[in-house]
């Protein structure tokens, strides 16, 4: 099983990324739908939340007011995590079940829209970000009813592209037609995603394959490669596709890895690298 995280700014098209992907094969796990699901009524999060904000945030027929919070919690960093205390661990418990649900060679994309703010991109073998220009954000955002000025203080309360693109081993633009981001997903699932997850079950190491789309020079997304690798052991770059390793770890095999002679060699077939144990 592959799992993939994938952000991006609000406005910048995620849930039609994420439609693009499903249509190419890809299981897509939505944390917006599961953060609907644990404040739906008679949950204990709802109730949660309404002794912590008030019946105001409530409509009539007792379902959670998301307009309303939205407003409190997008202009209060203490409303805001107050919010996420009530909602994020039960949004991954959810998250963590369906995962463990999924069968050998699947792919999953989970659409995480504060994957940045959370700190969470390393709980993925790969991370996508979607980018959008801002006049094309902006009209989505005013499509979905929000106004300019409500939709700049919700894209100020986010991490910026250059935060994003940090933490991102694959970076798409999304400005161009509904066609256009279904083709990019099509090529990414056929010629990257779906191999290196076979790979992960096989436990078979990956060899070169298709350059697919990436707005990521091929240097920047090494050096995420790179920045990964260090987190788990201290490494150098040694050659174009070799980095040293002080020592073996399992959290390698989790990050998309299999053993090989001396080391490890990755399993995606759009970034082959092998890690060396420093003898």
């Amino acid at each position: 099983m592959l799992l993939i995280g994938l952000s991006g700014g609000i406005g910048a098209g995620k849930s039609l990324a994420c439609e693009a992907f499903a249509r190419a094969g890809a299981e897509i796990i939505d944390s917006d739908v599961i953060a609907r699901d644990v404040v739906a009524v008679g949950t204990p999060g709802l109730t949660e939340i309404q002794l912590r904000f008030g019946h105001e945030v409530l409509n009539a027929d007792g379902s959670l007011n998301r307009a309303a919070l939205a407003n409190i919690v997008f202009t209060d960093e203490n409303a805001r995590a107050d919010l996420e205390r009530i909602t994020h661990p039960r949004i991954v418990r959810i998250f963590q079940e369906r995962v463990q649900q999924a069968t050998p060679g699947t792919v999953i994309v989970h659409d995480v829209p504060l994957l940045v703010e959370t700190g969470a991109q390393d709980r993925y073998q790969l991370v996508v970000m979607i980018e959008a220009s801002m006049e094309n954000r902006l009209k989505r955002l005013e499509r979905r009813g929000l106004s300019p000025e409500l939709a700049r203080t919700r894209m100020q309360n986010q991490a910026s592209d250059e935060e994003r693109r940090k933490v991102a081993d694959i970076v798409l633009n999304n400005d161009g037609s509904d066609s256009a981001i279904a083709l990019i997903a099509t090529e990414l699932m056929e010629h990257r995603f779906l191999p290196f997850a076979a790979h992960l079950a096989a436990e078979t190491a990956a060899q070169p394959g298709h350059h697919c789309p990436n707005e990521l020079s091929e240097e920047a997304a090494f050096e995420r490669v790179l920045e990964r690798v260090n987190a788990i052991s201290p490494a150098t770059h040694f050659t174009e596709n070799i980095i040293e390793i002080n020592n073996e770890d399992d959290a390698f095999l989790r990050m998309g890895f299999v053993h090989a002679l001396g080391g490890y060699t990755s399993c995606d077939p759009g970034r082959v690298v092998r890690l060396r144990t420093l003898q």
